[in-house]
């Protein structure tokens, strides 16, 4: 979730001069987009979710989760998938010319990273992102040294499964409908119901369960999110990873000022797409049913896949246009302590999140509505950017930035900044 070096030998973790402001700042605005989306399903099952239930019927709350949509689902993991294979590819670029080995520490810095998405997803939040890109993103190590050609074919390609593979899943139901209604309808029924039974249960177990019950609802749910994961936008993801690399190859934000006039151009083109697609997406999220494949779900999908991605393009163009102003730098710049500890900023949510929710903590689990969900992530966030900031000032690496980085190195990072020495009196 960092660009810094993977190696051997003589490789070392990336020193604060030889950062890129601009990856840090977009980082520290994914951390936010990505605590938006997730915000409220640290209080509400993934099965109600999954079977298209609602808890909270107001128009206040309706409103709240149709922008979280519009405006951040699939633009902020986007972003970050994005920004881990530019990262790959700065740390492939710096391990070449330092002379190490790369391929078999960047598969260990994975397995690590790995390691500690299974502890966050079973021991604290189902929805841990991080086992996942930790597993596709071993994928990423035969694309190393392809053309840029063949980095956009492979991710074309990559955007398209997860579409054809719900066209096949509607065409399926169809023929079904057509064959063997009566099967077909009992199978949704039970499907929705299993659903609905499991909603139950977790709201109890999250609610007043204790930690084996915590364990056993969360490890349900958290097979859940990666086979769906896996699926649904594992392919996507691996295509995002391969076009950050081939932005990260070409050294595409070291050399930003020559990029800005083509951004500016792009910028309403891509604006008009994420637009476009964010209206499809709320329009399925409020009418097509998760559970049965339908022509609108097949729309929200494609959107989804192919213009959120846009969305995405029009934050980080507005973003990298922005700073290029004073007055815009100075309000932005501080995200670049938050996305410099990325990682822990992102298992810091959901340890606030699981103390506010689940039955070892405040136990608001099921009684917290998305628009205050919407106002705690704020407050967090918002808490963070100074925590953040003091923090970089005075240590080398976020804490979980540090255990990963002395696992994957196998031996304890230094962790406090050289302090400068006193002038001779």
């Amino acid at each position: 979730m960092d660009s810094s070096t993977a190696g051997s030998g003589p490789s070392a973790p990336i020193a604060a001069t030889e950062r890129v402001e601009i990856l840090d700042i977009l980082r520290g605005v994914a951390i936010l987009g990505i605590l938006l989306v997730n915000a409220r399903m640290f209080f509400e099952p993934i099965a109600l979710h999954a079977s298209g239930g609602r808890w909270w019927h107001g128009w206040l709350d309706q409103t709240v989760g149709a922008l979280t949509v519009f405006l951040a689902q699939a633009k902020f993991y986007a972003l970050f998938a994005f920004l881990f294979g530019l990262g790959f590819a700065i740390q492939s670029e710096r391990a070449a010319a330092r002379g190490a080995t790369f391929a078999g520490f960047f598969a260990r810095r994975l397995v690590w990273l790995a390691a500690i998405g299974l502890a966050h997803a079973l021991l604290v939040w189902f929805g841990d992102i991080l086992f996942l890109y930790a597993i596709i993103g071993l994928l990423l190590i035969p694309f190393r040294g392809r053309k840029p050609r063949t980095l956009a074919i492979w991710a074309g390609i990559l955007f398209f499964l997860p579409v054809a593979f719900q066209a096949l899943q509607l065409g399926a139901v169809e023929l079904g409908r057509i064959f063997a209604a009566d099967e077909i309808e009992r199978s949704l029924l039970e499907s929705r119901e299993s659903m609905t039974v499991w909603a139950t249960d977790a709201r109890a177990a999250y609610s007043t369960g204790d930690l084996g019950d915590l364990f056993a609802i969360r490890s349900r749910e958290w097979g859940l999110v990666v086979g769906v994961g896996l699926i649904g936008v594992g392919p996507q993801v691996l295509g995002l990873f391969l076009v950050g690399l081939a932005f990260g190859r070409a050294r595409f934000f070291q050399n930003l000022p020559a990029h800005l006039p083509g951004m500016r151009r792009a910028a309403p083109v891509l604006l008009a797409c994420g637009v476009a697609g964010g209206l499809v997406q709320v329009v399925g999220m409020l009418r097509a049913d998760p559970l049965v494949p339908s022509v609108l779900g097949l729309l929200a999908s494609i959107s989804q896949t192919f213009l959120a991605p846009a969305m995405t393009a029009f934050y980080v163009s507005a973003i990298c246009l922005l700073v290029q102003h004073e007055a815009w730098h100075r309000r932005l710049a501080p995200l670049a302590a938050v996305g410099r500890l990325a990682l822990s900023n992102y298992l810091m949510h959901s340890v606030v999140f699981s103390l506010v929710s689940y039955s070892y903590g405040l136990g608001l689990y099921g009684r917290v509505r998305p628009s205050v969900a919407l106002i705690l992530a704020l407050a967090l966030y918002a808490a963070q950017i100074p925590l953040s900031q003091w923090w970089v000032a005075r240590y080398r690496f976020g804490p979980a930035e540090w255990l990963w980085r002395s696992l994957t190195y196998g031996t304890p990072q230094p962790m406090r900044r050289a302090q400068p020495h006193a002038a001779p009196g």
